[in-house]
């Protein structure tokens, strides 16, 4: 339409992440030493017990013990049930505390620059960040072992990890919303910046961030919030009944997983708290089928994932609930981008020429399938435009099974004695 659209101010190189520049670069260390014993037995015919204990000390975060205890109890000889409690622990990688990163990334159909941060630069703690702590866990299984006949095995266990000081990025926090005379910066070094009554960007860059100036948001890693994923997962095997030289097996298994934000910090914006719970599919199945004839073998799978959601840069404004979490989904365009579920085929077919030469040609995701279009490029009306508005990708960078369509291969295999 003949408009001109200014690009922001990019850093040498941008091209999604130039790399790191000298001034970035840096050498961090960290020293820890662990003890642990791990020890099973047989208490009687059909119980087992099993418990381990792990002792580390961290030259930078201290100590942590974590234990674990196990059991299996068989009923009878085709039916037990199994479960465990332990603790967990994570201490933040040396990258995560200390890593500052510059990317180029669209935002409304708009390049901008980007500043992954360390927590302790001091930017980033008058924004709410503090050094990293551990994050530690609790987990829980419990489960069931089935022979329902000599030919069908099922299994069905159920877990469940709470997790606190959970590490993960912030949300996108635009710095344009700060001036480097607000009060929380008080303390902040950056004379010049605040003489002029710069923006915070430029207080970054008088700071120690190398191309800072031309910043339009930054992220940091932070311990700020806890989580609790449950789910479960049931597997079934069933080898079928053929005469002759033909065998078969159908295996289904079926997985259901949930994440909940229990509590989400100031830092931790709304779309990261979307994301986190509902960025994978909840339900995943998967059904294979391979059958062998002689020297022949043929393979059939159908994987199912249910819809997801991507928030994205949504602009939905609707209130948190309690701490900081229990958002709800929009799905209008411009808000939560919300896509539905999906099947994916593969089939495949292999020959044995001896017991050292085999051929294998088959298809991966046969219905070349390419994934949802990205819906940062939907107009109000639902229809793809990719020419004058959104993201600048053509399909959802969150879809779970890819979005390079089909793929074909062919594989020969020798073994050499």
């Amino acid at each position: 339409n003949g408009d001109i659209i200014p690009l922001a101010n990019l850093s040498i190189g941008a091209h999604g992440f130039a790399g790191f520049s000298p001034q970035q670069a840096g050498t961090w260390k960290r020293k820890n030493y662990a003890v642990y014993v791990d020890a099973e037995a047989d208490i009687t015919e059909n119980f087992t017990l099993g418990a381990a204990v792990r002792f580390e000390d961290f030259d930078d975060f201290g100590t942590t013990t974590n234990g674990k205890i196990a059991a299996r109890l068989a009923f009878t000889e085709t039916f037990a049930v199994r479960g465990s409690v332990s603790t967990g622990f994570r201490a933040p990688t040396p990258g995560q505390s200390n890593v500052t990163k510059v990317s180029t990334t669209t935002i409304d159909g708009e390049l901008q620059q980007r500043d992954q941060i360390p927590p302790t630069n001091q930017i980033a703690m008058a924004l709410g960040a503090e050094q990293l702590e551990p994050e530690d866990a609790t987990n829980f299984t419990f489960g069931a072992v089935w022979d329902v006949t000599d030919r069908l095995n099922v299994t069905v266990d159920y877990y469940n990890i709470e997790l606190t000081d959970r590490i993960a990025q912030t949300g996108t926090i635009v710095i344009s919303d700060f001036n480097s005379t607000d009060p929380q910066f008080a303390g902040i070094n950056c004379p010049n910046t605040k003489a002029a009554m710069g923006d915070l960007s430029l207080c970054l860059q008088e700071t120690g961030i190398p191309g800072a100036a031309d910043l339009n948001s930054v992220s940091f890693y932070t311990n700020d919030f806890e989580t609790t994923t449950q789910g479960v997962d049931i597997v079934a095997t069933w080898a079928l009944p053929y005469s002759g030289d033909h065998s078969g097996d159908l295996t289904f298994a079926w997985n259901w997983t949930e994440t909940e934000v229990d509590n989400a910090g100031e830092e931790v914006d709304r779309n990261r708290v979307v994301d986190l719970e509902n960025f994978n599919p909840q339900h995943r199945g998967v059904i294979t089928y391979q059958h062998y004839i002689g020297d022949f073998r043929f393979l059939a799978r159908a994987s199912y994932y249910d819809d997801w959601v991507n928030a994205d840069f949504s602009d939905d404004a609707t209130p948190a609930g309690a701490n900081g979490a229990g958002y709800t989904i929009s799905c209008v365009i411009g808000d939560d981008d919300c896509y539905d579920a999906e099947w994916i085929f593969d089939l495949e077919a292999g020959y044995s020429f001896t017991d050292n030469w085999s051929v294998v040609i088959g298809a991966m995701n046969i219905a070349d399938e390419f994934g949802p279009f990205d819906k940062e490029n939907l107009d109000a009306n639902g229809n793809f435009d990719l020419n004058t508005i959104g993201s600048g990708n053509t399909y959802a960078q969150s879809t779970p099974f890819g979005q390079d369509g089909g793929f074909w291969y062919l594989r020969v295999r020798a073994d050499f004695d």
